[in-house]
């Protein structure tokens, strides 16, 4: 770098600073406890007491009260400093393959990586370095190490045509790489590796995901994308677990691609706060990743404009408080210092006799099961992939915790469906993703594809994130649909590239099936109605400049109904 590129670096740096104060980065922080009622809803036998949803159902637990903690980010400048952008892309010869639309997975990585280049060049206060390398049994380099700009970035995006299927897939040389460019690099440096794959490594050094989980890079933002269906999911989600800030994807729907990317995009040059820790005093704070309530809850990053939800717990609900430290992205922070204190409980309203008015917090304590079921039926998938190698005796036991976990998993649907509806809430989004987890992950529970759909529905549970998978392929399911169609989806122009909606009205299931039962009332889906609102995009999760960006990465590449509405 230039004398001239540095001091003009440093003036932008300087200018993000001295504008956006670091106490302002967090807009708003408020803790709220459940007053009231749990929610209930009445017995379909007459006579019969309402049932009555209980967030904490184990007796010892009987004295906790369930509460929220809600973090917003204010409306943060881009980062300015550099930033360091590696894409790695799958080129082997399964991504000549077709996608519905008629072009290739390879057509689809090529256009949504050439609007990248394009979006961040529009944004000429951003320091983006890109590299991008294709990579079958062998690595090709594409571009290495150029900042993005508008005068190069036509000559960048012509670069990407090079990134044509050809070999195997050899996922081990790819991180290796990254992995060493890295260690070139500062260890303050700000690094996002990408890698986008299709299918299973199979060529290299090693194609044990343990063996190279060691190889993924430490101090770096990095992300796996499964690219269709082929993919090694529970693969991808041990390398994006292998370091602190990592994450996996499943893009089920190829087309819907610039929704993930563009997430990602934001996630770089929007950051506003990282190596975030929320400290509660006199209560404990849930998480999703350990399924476990803890005094403490670190978090990578939270970007500009996020409102995030975090659940927690206390015996004396009055006297919780919580405070926050963090590093400022946009101060080129490196150790973590107190951001917010002194978090403490919301008062209740009271009427004029001085009664408290009940504040229910009824969704989220539905969207707490629902967290702890999904960590549960991920786990129990894990643990059967070697089915083969397993004792009669462990794969007896895991296969009634299977049944159990189905169980519990379908009376926990029935309740929210039926509460909705008594509620009026058919067209709550949040209650409808909950719906939406349940039945993707219910679906496809026992069948080969499980942990590919129960770590991406539970992370974008966990992690709040804009994307969603909202569709399951017919051959994922753990067992076979009696009917594939209902007038209104089929009336609607659906299912054209063979997948069917996450659940269907009339979805009846035989015990034909795939997992580990003898029966079939526990397959049973019949009465798995279809949200109201099933897509690909949580609207409550995307901020403005997030659709902004997700509409640039769309372009000539595929129209996405969802960044249509407003």
């Amino acid at each position: 770098m230039s004398a001239f590129q540095e001091q003009n670096n440093n003036y932008n740096n300087n200018q993000n600073q001295n504008v956006f104060p670091r106490e302002n980065i967090i807009q708003n922080a408020t803790m709220t406890f459940h007053v009231g009622p749990s929610p209930s809803i009445t017995s379909d036998e007459p006579d019969q007491p309402k049932k009555v949803f209980q967030v904490f159902p184990d007796p010892n637990e009987s004295s906790l009260s369930f509460g929220v903690l809600h973090i917003t980010i204010a409306d943060t400048p881009m980062l300015t400093q550099e930033l360091v952008l590696d894409i790695s892309s799958d080129i082997s010869g399964s991504m000549s393959d077709e996608c519905p639309d008629g072009r290739s997975k390879s057509k689809h990585a090529i256009n949504t990586i050439q609007n990248i280049i394009t979006a961040i060049s529009n944004k000429t206060e951003t320091n983006v370095i890109v590299s991008t390398y294709g990579f079958d049994e062998k690595i090709m380099p594409v571009i290495t190490d150029t900042k993005i700009t508008q005068e190069n970035a036509d000559a960048l995006r012509a670069m990407l045509t090079q990134l044509q299927p050809r070999g195997t897939t050899n996922i081990y040389q790819s991180l290796e790489l990254q992995k060493e460019r890295a260690q070139k690099r500062s260890t303050q440096a700000n690094i996002t590796n990408i890698t986008l794959t299709d299918g299973e490594a199979n060529a290299g050094k090693s194609t044990d995901y343990n063996v190279m989980s060691e190889q993924v890079a430490p101090n770096c933002t990095n992300i796996f994308i499964g690219f269709g269906k082929d993919h090694n999911a529970s693969g991808l989600q041990k390398l994006a677990n292998a370091q602190p800030n990592g994450s996996y994807f499943y893009i089920a729907e190829i087309e819907k691609g610039p929704i993930v990317f563009g997430e990602i995009i934001h996630q770089l040059i929007y950051t506003a706060l990282t190596d975030i820790t929320i400290q509660m005093t006199n209560a404990e704070i849930y998480d999703y990743k350990t399924n476990s309530w803890k005094s403490e809850l670190h978090i990578p990053s939270l970007v500009s404009e996020a409102t995030k939800t975090y659940h927690v717990r206390s015996t004396a609900p009055d006297a919780v408080s919580a405070s926050i430290s963090a590093c400022s992205a946009i101060h080129e922070e490196t150790t973590p210092t107190e951001i917010e204190n002194d978090i403490f409980s919301v008062p209740h309203l009271q009427d004029e006799d001085g009664t408290i008015v009940p504040d229910s917090l009824g969704v989220y304590m539905f969207r707490q099961r629902t967290q702890e079921l999904l960590f549960r039926a991920h786990k129990n998938s894990l643990a059967k992939e070697n089915r083969l190698l397993l004792d009669c005796g462990t794969r007896t036991l895991l296969a009634e915790e299977e049944q159990q976990i189905k169980r519990e998993m379908r009376e926990h649907y029935t309740f929210m469906k039926k509460y909705a509806e008594q509620e009026k809430m058919e067209t709550d989004e949040l209650l409808s993703s909950l719906m939406t987890d349940i039945a993707v992950v219910l679906q496809t529970f026992g069948g080969k594809k499980a942990t590919m759909y129960s770590a991406a529905r539970g992370d974008s549970q966990g992690k709040q994130t804009s994307h969603n998978v909202s569709q399951v392929n017919p051959e994922d399911l753990a067992a076979p649909l009696k009917r594939q169609r209902n007038a209104r989806f089929a009336a609607s122009g659906g299912g054209g590239d063979g997948y069917s909606p996450a659940f269907l009205r009339q979805t009846g299931i035989n015990d034909n099936d795939n997992d580990n039962d003898n029966d079939d009332e526990d397959d049973d889906l019949s009465n798995f109605a279809q949200p109201v609102l099933m897509t690909a995009l949580s609207r409550s999760n995307t901020t403005p400049k997030q659709k902004e960006l997700m509409r640039d990465l769309s372009v000539g590449v595929s129209a996405i109904d969802e960044l249509e509405e407003d």
